[in-house]
């Protein structure tokens, strides 16, 4: 099973690097409470808001009128470790469940309080330390060996 594990891990991990984002998207709003209808255009212009700039009021500032849009900006290193962290889990699990039943385990119900023992850590920080033998206890809880014959893909 831990080689089965390791392999299925790599693949998550380079389909995660694979898909990592370059840009994101961050919202901005300006303050137009106090400007007349009629030189809104000309101070988009100036202060460089887009035409499709939406409006939008603030419930917790009353009479308060902005308008928004969203910029791209390049994601960060710390957007691109956020992103691995989290991403890494979903690529996990479909890999992992792929190889697992396509070389012969089945997906088995377990007593969920059996996962406590995994509440200090994630399965992207068990890969990251190399700790398969950890991951391989993990899986076996959700896999059992079976005794029909592996599927060939």
């Amino acid at each position: 099973m831990i080689k089965l594990l390791e392999s299925a891990l790599d693949q998550a991990m380079e389909k995660t690097l694979g898909s990592i984002p370059k840009s994101k998207s961050i919202g901005i709003s300006r303050d137009i409470t106090y400007i007349k209808p009629s030189k809104l255009t000309s101070f988009m212009s100036s202060h460089n808001i887009p035409e499709d700039a939406q409006f939008d009021s603030d419930p917790d500032h009353e009479g308060m009128v902005s308008l928004v849009w969203d910029i791209k900006v390049p994601t960060t290193e710390d957007d691109h470790q956020r992103f691995i962290s989290k991403r890494f889990e979903l690529y996990a699990w479909t890999k992992v469940y792929k190889t697992l039943i396509s070389n012969g385990y089945d997906r088995v119900g377990c007593n969920s309080a059996l996962f406590k023992e995994y509440d200090d850590t994630s399965i992207y920080k068990m890969y990251m330390e190399k700790d398969f033998d950890r991951i391989a206890r993990y899986y076996s809880l959700r896999f059992k060996r079976s005794f029909k014959q592996p599927q060939t893909l």
